[in-house]
Protein backbone atom coordinates (compact mmCIF):
# COMPACT_ATOMS: atom_id res chain seq x y z
CA UNK A 1 0.00 0.00 0.00
CA UNK A 2 1.65 3.29 -1.56
CA UNK A 3 1.16 5.92 1.65
CA UNK A 4 -1.34 7.87 -0.69
CA UNK A 5 -3.83 5.07 0.50
CA UNK A 6 -2.83 5.30 4.06
CA UNK A 7 -6.44 4.75 6.50
CA UNK A 8 -6.64 7.65 8.74
CA UNK A 9 -5.25 5.22 11.53
CA UNK A 10 -2.10 4.17 9.78
CA UNK A 11 -1.67 7.33 9.24
CA UNK A 12 -1.48 8.77 12.62
CA UNK A 13 0.59 5.60 13.89
CA UNK A 14 3.27 6.81 11.36
CA UNK A 15 3.18 10.39 12.54
CA UNK A 16 3.42 8.40 16.12
CA UNK A 17 6.42 6.36 15.01
CA UNK A 18 8.50 9.62 13.29
CA UNK A 19 7.47 11.46 16.92
CA UNK A 20 8.86 8.66 18.74
CA UNK A 21 11.97 8.31 17.02
CA UNK A 22 12.58 11.98 16.64
CA UNK A 23 11.16 13.85 19.47
CA UNK A 24 9.17 16.36 17.13
CA UNK A 25 8.38 16.53 13.93
CA UNK A 26 7.53 19.70 10.98
CA UNK A 27 4.23 19.48 9.68
CA UNK A 28 5.55 19.84 5.93
CA UNK A 29 8.08 17.10 5.87
CA UNK A 30 5.86 14.70 7.19
CA UNK A 31 2.85 15.98 4.85
CA UNK A 32 5.49 15.64 1.91
CA UNK A 33 6.35 12.63 3.23
CA UNK A 34 3.32 10.91 3.86
CA UNK A 35 1.90 12.80 0.55
CA UNK A 36 -1.27 14.21 2.09
CA UNK A 37 -2.44 18.24 3.05
CA UNK A 38 -0.69 19.95 5.46
CA UNK A 39 -3.85 20.49 7.37
CA UNK A 40 -4.11 16.59 7.52
CA UNK A 41 -0.99 16.27 9.33
CA UNK A 42 -2.30 19.23 11.82
CA UNK A 43 -5.95 17.62 12.39
CA UNK A 44 -3.39 14.06 13.66
CA UNK A 45 -1.28 16.66 15.74
CA UNK A 46 -4.48 17.99 16.86
CA UNK A 47 -5.84 14.96 17.92
CA UNK A 48 -2.66 13.93 19.43
CA UNK A 49 -2.11 17.27 21.33
CA UNK A 50 -5.78 16.66 22.74
CA UNK A 51 -4.79 13.40 23.59
CA UNK A 52 -1.77 15.02 25.85
CA UNK A 53 0.60 13.31 24.00
CA UNK A 54 2.42 16.00 22.48
CA UNK A 55 3.16 19.80 22.16
CA UNK A 56 2.34 21.92 18.94
CA UNK A 57 4.73 23.98 18.00
CA UNK A 58 4.92 26.70 15.64
CA UNK A 59 5.44 24.50 12.27
CA UNK A 60 5.15 21.16 13.75
CA UNK A 61 5.17 19.44 17.22
CA UNK A 62 7.14 17.59 19.68
CA UNK A 63 6.74 14.59 21.65
CA UNK A 64 5.84 15.70 25.97
CA UNK A 65 8.70 14.74 27.98
CA UNK A 66 11.54 16.08 25.38
CA UNK A 67 13.64 13.78 23.82
CA UNK A 68 12.25 10.65 21.84
CA UNK A 69 11.83 8.04 24.40
CA UNK A 70 13.63 5.46 22.42
CA UNK A 71 12.75 2.15 21.44
CA UNK A 72 10.44 0.02 23.57
CA UNK A 73 8.63 2.99 24.38
CA UNK A 74 7.01 3.82 21.70
CA UNK A 75 3.07 5.87 22.02
CA UNK A 76 0.06 3.31 21.95
CA UNK A 77 -1.38 2.38 18.24
CA UNK A 78 -4.23 4.44 17.75
CA UNK A 79 -6.67 1.80 17.21
CA UNK A 80 -5.38 1.08 21.08
CA UNK A 81 -5.95 4.45 22.12
CA UNK A 82 -9.18 4.91 20.47
CA UNK A 83 -11.32 1.31 21.00
CA UNK A 84 -11.11 1.47 17.37
CA UNK A 85 -10.78 -2.62 16.76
Amino acid sequence: MSTTELLPSERLDRVQRKLQADGHIRITAVSRELGVSSETIRRDLKRLADDGLVEMVRGGARLLGGEAEGPGTSLPPVAQRTGAL
